[in-house]
């Protein structure tokens, strides 16, 4: 478990269980959440790669346990103050292309609702878990994230060593260009293009 900007390693265990129950993280959050790079309560980012350059923080289980509490209670706060009017962020299923972004819940709602039958709590529920709902992969937004999701971006991976270039019209193709040799996300290819630190000691990534 890393900071979402990959420069601190929080927390670290070669098993599963570790995490949901020393940690007290749903499995389903901590899977998907594996799976697809989203940022944990906004701040952790769960990865089976070992970030080379981060600092260990040498914290002790009840040290991260309290840690994650508080950040808990912090979201729950957000919820429940001014939580009708966060933005959300929807991307397709099966189009990682097809983003759509909304000043507040309520209007997400009401395109959700043109899908299938629609509910706040309900919505709620897959933001938190990271499933999909409706064939939608549900996320709270920032001024950041609203701003990425409104605009196509293409993604450029020089390699240092050799010089070349290459450019990929989506972020999603260019974490799949890895494959199969290294194992990487969407989440992660962003994360590096954004603090401008080298992939795996020799990759720039950036954004076009």
């Amino acid at each position: 478990m890393y900071t979402k900007d990959l420069s601190e390693l929080i927390y670290t265990s070669d098993k599963q269980e570790d995490f949901i129950f020393n940690l007290r993280i749903h499995h389903s959050i901590f899977n998907q959440s594996l799976k697809t790079g989203a940022v944990y309560l906004g701040k952790y980012i769960f990865t089976d790669e070992s970030i080379q350059g981060a600092r260990e923080c040498n914290m002790s289980i009840v040290e991260v346990l309290n840690l994650l509490e508080k950040d808990r209670l912090e979201e729950k706060t957000k919820e429940g103050v001014g939580a009708s009017t966060r933005k959300v962020v929807i991307t397709s299923e099966n189009d990682v292309n097809d983003i759509k972004y909304f000043n507040s819940i309520n209007a997400c709602l009401t395109f959700l609702n043109t899908v299938a039958s629609s509910n706040k709590t309900t919505l709620y529920r897959y933001i938190e878990s990271g499933k999909p709902y409706h064939g939608f992969i549900c996320k709270w937004g920032s001024e950041e994230t609203v701003h990425i999701a409104s605009k196509s971006i293409q993604v450029s991976i020089t390699n240092i060593l050799t010089g070349s270039t290459v450019v990929y019209p989506t972020i999603r193709k260019a974490a799949l260009s890895f494959a199969p040799e290294i194992k990487t996300t969407g989440q992660t290819i962003k994360i590096y293009a954004e603090n401008g630190k080298l992939f795996k000691e020799k990759y720039l990534i950036e954004f076009i």
